[in-house]
């Protein structure tokens, strides 16, 4: 597990721990991931944190994404032959799927 900060617009840190499971986590695949973080730091605001999690077994390459910012946590995950698309698909994913840290009570009535 390794850690790395990329400093984005204002001053804001975002915080990357990249885990690698069953694979050693290279530079190439540590540039690649960040690059793409980078490009996920500009369409979510105030992005704090991201976990990568990249897992290989026999064919099958893994990556999935979880990321907190102020508003919103993100997630997504990608299963390919390619580690490297598996995860461009899955920062492409995490992007456009925000779930709300905050409850929702639309749809409740008080009874």
């Amino acid at each position: 597990m390794t850690q790395s900060r990329l400093e984005p617009r204002e001053n804001l840190v975002m915080t990357i721990e990249i885990t690698g499971r069953k694979i050693e986590v290279t530079p190439a695949l540590r540039s690649f991931t960040e690059k793409k973080l980078k490009k996920l730091d500009r369409l979510v605001d105030g992005i704090n944190e991201a976990h990568v999690i990249l897992t290989v077994e026999k064919h099958r390459h893994t990556a999935e994404i979880l990321v907190k910012s102020r508003l919103a946590r993100l997630s997504g995950s990608e299963t390919t032959n390619d580690l490297y698309a598996s995860i461009a698909t899955s920062s492409r994913r995490s992007s456009g799927r925000p779930r709300s840290s905050r409850t929702s009570t639309a749809g409740a009535r008080s009874v």
